[in-house]
């Protein structure tokens, strides 16, 4: 199954694709991931699904059953806010993401490159020679596997 392109949508998910669902539901929606990674030194059941095809990686926490609580992209075609994000220039991502009312970000090197990151909504837009290559984004559970709201 390829999905098509997504929108990402700030502290709820990826288009149909929502944080706190488990992964059942996950691969329901996705079909079975291209990779499985058990997140060593973390609650049992938390893991990472690699889906190649659009690239994206889905970070589950382990509450009893494994929760989507987090999202990395470099798919190309990806949507914020209606605008293809990957053809953005980082002036006019930072211009979309304060329209949207995210004004407040950080800026910090990392990795040769440089991360841009929104805490309120808990996305971060990493940049490399100012080229996007990468957006992640989550929320935060509580110990039930609850999404916490900041």
């Amino acid at each position: 199954m390829v999905p098509k392109p997504k929108e990402i949508l700030p502290l709820k998910g990826y288009s149909e694709l929502l944080f706190g669902e488990n992964v059942d539901q996950i691969v329901q929606k996705l079909g079975e991931a291209d990779q499985l990674d058990q997140i060593e030194g973390a609650e049992p059941g938390s893991m990472v699904l690699h889906y190649d095809n659009p690239e994206m990686a889905l970070f589950f926490e382990g509450y009893g059953s494994s929760i989507l609580a987090y999202i990395e992209t470099c798919d190309k075609e990806a949507l914020l806010f209606g605008k293809q994000l990957f053809k953005l220039q980082k002036a006019d991502l930072i211009a979309l993401m304060a329209v949207n009312g995210y004004d407040d970000f950080d800026r910090s090197k990392e990795d040769g490159g440089e991360l841009l990151s929104y805490d309120l909504a808990m996305i971060d837009f990493y940049f490399i020679k100012d080229e996007l290559n990468a957006v992640s984004w989550g929320v935060i559970l509580d110990e039930s596997g609850a999404i916490l709201h900041i």
